[in-house]
């Protein structure tokens, strides 16, 4: 319900995260989760991730084996098969490994004739034979590269600088430079303590307001 409410809440570009490999997890349930989330929830952008047990994370240290069985390599590979095909013919352009955006949709009433209607054409065959043609039975045509795509994620991959907040977050600062927040809530306590005083120095130091100084 809450991922429903998106829909009227405002918001036009948002992301659903789905997790594969639930432990009982069968590959009808799966498609059925997947259906779902593409037909009735279709949310811009959807995040498929495989469940992975780390060591030294909470869920590792409460993970039992027998009590709740995981998905093995080769079906955890079919279940990713199975995403990427179900989202892509639901007219989701699978960009990245587990990132799924929604395509720009045209409809029906809106299709034109002549020449423009011509090229939709063309477009659509290309859609279908790539497996990114919309939903059974829809009114709308799907076409060109999705608006949905994450502008975030897609900083990683062209070192773009980001700004990462918060306990444990990274920046990029510059291509190939990094910076990490401490991880831990005593040395992020201790390392906001510490910018702190910086700034009240440097205000004392200059006599200025901390807003003219870019800091507040």
């Amino acid at each position: 319900s809450c991922a429903k409410g998106q829909r009227g809440g405002g918001i036009s570009s948002w992301s659903l995260d789905l997790i594969s490999g639930l432990p009982h997890m069968t590959r009808d349930s799966w498609r059925a989760s997947l259906e779902k989330a593409a037909s009735e929830i279709r949310p811009p952008h959807v995040s498929v991730y495989d469940l992975q047990v780390e060591d030294g994370t909470a869920f590792g240290r409460w993970y039992t084996p027998g009590l709740w069985p995981l998905a093995s390599e080769s079906e955890a590979a079919h279940l990713y098969r199975v995403a990427s095909g179900a989202l892509s013919k639901a007219g989701y352009e699978h960009y990245e490994v587990s990132s799924y955006a929604l395509r720009r949709e045209r409809k029906a009433k809106d299709q034109d004739t002549g020449a423009g209607a011509d090229l939709a054409d063309k477009e659509d065959g290309f859609a279908e034979r790539a497996g990114l043609s919309g939903l059974q039975g829809s009114p709308s045509r799907t076409e060109g590269r999705s608006p949905h795509r994450s502008r975030h994620n897609s900083c990683y991959w062209s070192l773009a600088p980001f700004l990462g907040l918060g306990m444990g977050a990274t920046s990029m600062v510059s291509p190939g430079r990094r910076a990490a927040r401490p991880r831990s809530m005593d040395g992020y306590r201790d390392w906001v303590g510490r910018l702190e005083a910086q700034v009240e120095a440097q205000v004392e130091a200059t006599g200025l307001p901390a807003a003219l100084l870019g800091i507040e």
